[in-house]
């Protein structure tokens, strides 16, 4: 039998063993000479079953979790499960990260209170690992007007920490098939302890809420996970969630997050700061009058001011392409009717 036949007929062995009530998706094919990207080591139609997965690497195929764990920077030999694979395509390492303070502006307040809330305790967890009253919360909830830094500010807190930060979307937590829901969920926070210090960060924390029978299956284990952090002091994980809508938010999610951060749109002197901080590397006219124009933009967001800037930077080239295009067609009609 050739090496395809015998492939087929392992894989069929294995499915009909381990998966007999399990469709075995057909194995992610690469492109050419191409190295598999990262969606194409993690992603198949459906995940395959893990006994597959560790056959396939006694075969002599790369070894998925490694290959992944490699491309996400991470260089602790770890073993995953297929449903902790899925969720790792959604981790960032803390050197990958691109945000830092230096990129917020105008929540120096806020900041201050989140670094003695839950960055000094996963910064020193072994010098406070005896204490239970030190210990970062296991959720915390940052909510305020859509465009005021709420994402920035958790992405700066997993930076400033040190922390892994798994960007987590909801909607990648259900699926059609039965049960399946439930052990991402798991996987979540099994991945997140494997790796920790970790933060798992859910924007629009609202969306993890609904009626549908699969997503309040879902919810339930998600929350049955968490309420695990808060009995187990010496895990490192927090759930950092952002909402636009507090008072929508399920009672028994704001139940676990004890810290709760208020992020308002930013007053005179924190658009200032806003606007300089935009500005910072542009290139600004000195007489420029930006405590002005931050008395002038009174409800303005941090995202509005950003788009503000932006707006008028491409009305700056527009123009300045106009004056070159009209100089240069002055020079063009002076060459012909010169004599």
């Amino acid at each position: 039998m050739d090496n395809a036949g015998q492939w087929s007929e392992k894989v069929l062995q294995l499915t009909m063993v381990n998966v007999m009530d399990q469709w075995v998706e057909e194995s992610t094919r690469y492109r050419g000479e191409e190295e598999p990207s990262l969606l194409d080591l993690v992603f198949t139609k459906k995940p395959e079953p893990l006994p597959i997965i560790q056959y396939l690497s006694q075969m002599g195929r790369s070894d998925h979790a490694q290959e992944v764990m490699r491309r996400l920077g991470i260089k602790e030999k770890i073993s995953l499960n297929e449903y902790e694979l899925m969720i790792a395509s959604q981790l960032v390492e803390p050197s990958q990260l691109t945000t830092s303070w230096r990129d917020v502006a105008g929540l120096t307040s806020i900041i201050q209170e989140l670094r003695e809330t839950l960055i000094l305790p996963i910064q020193q967890r072994n010098r406070l690992q005896n204490s239970k009253l030190i210990q970062p919360p296991k959720g915390v909830l940052l909510h305020g007007p859509p465009g005021c830094g709420k994402t920035l500010l958790a992405r700066a807190v997993a930076k400033e920490a040190g922390a892994r930060f798994i960007n987590l979307d909801v909607a990648s937590l259900t699926d059609k098939w039965y049960g399946e829901s439930q052990k991402l969920s798991s996987a979540v926070f099994s991945l997140a302890m494997k790796l920790e210090p970790c933060i798992v960060f859910i924007d629009e924390i609202v969306r993890a809420t609904g009626d549908h029978e699969a997503t309040a299956m879902m919810k339930a284990q998600f929350l049955q996970q968490w309420d695990g952090l808060a009995t187990d002091h010496g895990r490192c994980v927090v759930v950092m969630g952002a909402t636009n809508r507090p008072q929508d938010v399920d009672r028994a999610i704001l139940r676990r997050m004890p810290a709760a951060f208020h992020i308002p749109l930013p007053g005179i002197e924190q658009r200032e700061e806003i606007l300089r901080l935009v500005l910072r590397e542009e290139a600004v006219r000195e007489d420029a009058d930006i405590a002005g124009l931050s008395r002038q933009t009174e409800g303005f967001s941090g995202s509005d001011l950003l788009e503000l800037c932006r707006t008028a930077s491409v009305y700056r080239l527009r123009h300045l392409l106009e004056s070159e295009a009209f100089k240069k067609s002055i020079v063009m009609n002076l060459s012909v009717v010169v004599p």
